[in-house]
């Protein structure tokens, strides 16, 4: 299956019957990615290939992007699980990077909450500090009904390498829920 896809600039620099699969380099395109978040979304089978490109490109920020692509389409795409699994536990730090941002700003999600905890809780101690950096950015999103339910996740992250990396969001997340402990006590 080729996968034909919109121009980066409204004309086609590669003319008009190319496909990723003639010129890969149509994947480091912002509008080719986000064509292909929706083909993920809605016929994972077909996107994986092009997902699989994406994450073997030189192309860092496109290797970041499509890190990303796979871990949030994983999330209700079983068939891209496993390719999920192989970003997280990569060596290419760029690649933990992308998942660490998708996990980080997914936690919120009550449907994904527990998953991303159970993936950012690896993330959190990794070597790479930039990866740190992006778990500890989950608390700006988390609100008072989190509290309880994170409860164990923000212990093992008061104590993680991440904390050390940034712990800004965790403290102004806490000092938010001072104003919300009579709810908890």
């Amino acid at each position: 299956t080729q996968l034909n896809t919109p121009t980066c600039s409204g004309t086609s620099l590669w003319g008009k019957d190319k496909t990723i699969d003639q010129d890969p380099i149509i994947l480091t395109c912002r509008y080719s990615q986000n064509l292909l978040n929706w083909i993920a979304a809605v016929e994972p089978d077909i996107a994986e290939d092009y997902l699989l490109m994406m994450i073997e490109m030189d192309h860092a920020w496109t290797r970041e992007v499509g890190a990303q692509l796979i871990c949030l389409n994983a999330f209700r795409q079983n068939s891209l699980k496993n390719l999920a699994s192989r970003v997280l536990t990569s060596d290419d730090p760029v690649l933990r990077r992308g998942a660490a941002r998708i996990y980080a700003r997914n936690l919120e999600v009550w449907d994904t909450m527990e998953g991303c905890a159970e993936k950012l809780s690896i993330l959190m101690h990794d070597k790479d500090e930039e990866v740190r950096r992006h778990v500890g950015s989950c608390f700006y999103y988390l609100r008072a009904e989190h509290l309880n339910d994170l409860s164990d996740f923000i212990k093992e992250f008061s104590f993680s390498r991440s904390a050390q990396t940034n712990p800004n969001g965790l403290i102004k997340y806490l000092l938010k829920m001072r104003h919300h402990r009579h709810r908890y006590e």
